[in-house]
């Protein structure tokens, strides 16, 4: 499991962001170190994928943090299924782009629920 040392690489990008919005991307980059310890997802994986930070797990899809026409969103891949149902359940309270992105600062429950849907996107009978 990866620990709280935040990369080189990864803390230069948030170096690049408003303060602001840089706390609230690290404040998610813990939630989702803490789901996938709960989840018992396996080693995260923390990277830059188009210059953004991105974390994987073996059976999930990769999770990426970075701004959305200038807010904070959170990002997956646009084909998976996670978004969508999100949106079903969270749509009157948190904000969604497209099939990829999830806007922060509306309910928490919807960025856990992205999270967990992402961290166990590929395992058999999933739940989130």
């Amino acid at each position: 499991m990866l620990d709280d040392h935040l990369p080189a690489e990864i803390e230069a990008v948030f170096q690049t962001m408003p303060a602001a919005q840089a706390a609230a991307l690290l404040a998610v980059r813990s939630l989702i170190l803490s789901e996938a310890a709960a989840l018992k997802a396996g080693p995260v994986s923390e990277a830059l994928k188009w210059g953004q930070p991105s974390y994987s797990v073996a059976k999930g899809t990769p999770i990426r943090l970075g701004l959305s026409k200038g807010r904070t969103a959170l990002f997956v891949h646009c084909q998976t299924s996670i978004i969508e149902p999100a949106r079903e359940l969270f749509g009157g309270v948190a904000e969604f782009e497209g099939s990829r992105a999830l806007i922060l600062g509306g309910d928490p429950r919807a960025t856990t629920y992205v999270i967990r849907a992402a961290l166990t996107y590929k395992q058999p009978g999933k739940r989130v």
